[in-house]
């Protein structure tokens, strides 16, 4: 009597807890994988910059994890994310130029250099 009145509501539950456990370790497998590859663009950065990548790194995880854990979604576009900074100041504060300039302004002095004169003239035929 117990089996007939239940039995249909607790294969059910069951089936509903099954997909959600196995949904929930496929969200930490992703989420180590995601860990693994920080440590690995870890290793690419400069050593000034990689103790700071690693921390902002590891409290996403963190937030990452909890979410799963409690079935939370957060913001893709959090305040977290380290802010990208500039390639360090040549020349004082002058910003770097495009290297299209740059290439211009090497032809251009290359252009107002003398070739030298040439020892014989070519030949003729």
């Amino acid at each position: 009597m117990l089996h007939e009145q239940f039995g249909p509501q607790l294969q059910t539950g069951l089936e509903q807890l099954a997909g959600g456990v196995i949904n929930l370790f496929q969200q930490h497998y992703t989420i180590t994988r995601l860990e693994q590859q920080f440590e690995t663009q870890a290793m690419a950065i400069p050593e000034k910059e990689q103790e700071k990548f690693l921390q902002h790194a590891k409290a996403a995880i963190t937030d990452l994890r909890k979410a799963a854990n409690t079935s939370k979604t957060i913001a893709p576009a959090q305040e977290r994310t380290a802010p990208v900074s500039a390639a360090p100041a040549r020349d004082g504060d002058r910003p770097r130029q495009s290297v299209k300039v740059k290439l211009h302004q090497i032809k251009k002095e290359q252009s107002q250099v003398q070739p030298c004169a040439k020892s014989r003239p070519a030949p003729e035929r």
